[in-house]
């Protein structure tokens, strides 16, 4: 019998990433279903949409953008409880709790 990996996230509508650069991320997780549609005629990639510095290390610089999910993988996935409170409300994407 295999065992299974559990996913934290799961079912989170925002999820929360930290760059290599110590910068903090989020992405709209369900956004992926809209950029999925137009993969192929548009962006060529997987990607969703989210928030995230466009300077690296200036936090008042977090903007609105498209993230692959291939730059996603040299980020790693946190908690939003481990992400600083300074960074989570210049992200702004607060998920229902």
């Amino acid at each position: 019998m295999s065992k299974k990996r559990i996913d934290p996230h799961k079912g989170q509508e925002v999820r929360y990433y930290r760059e290599p650069n110590g910068d903090y991320l989020a992405i709209d997780y369900p956004s992926h279903k809209h950029y999925a549609s137009a993969r192929n005629s548009v962006l060529g990639c997987r990607c969703w949409e989210g928030r995230a510095t466009c300077i690296g290390g200036l936090i008042t610089s977090v903007c609105t953008t498209g993230i692959s999910g291939t730059f996603l993988m040299g980020c790693v996935k946190v908690r939003k409880a481990d992400v600083p409170p300074e960074w989570i409300q210049a992200i702004g994407l607060e998920d229902a709790v």
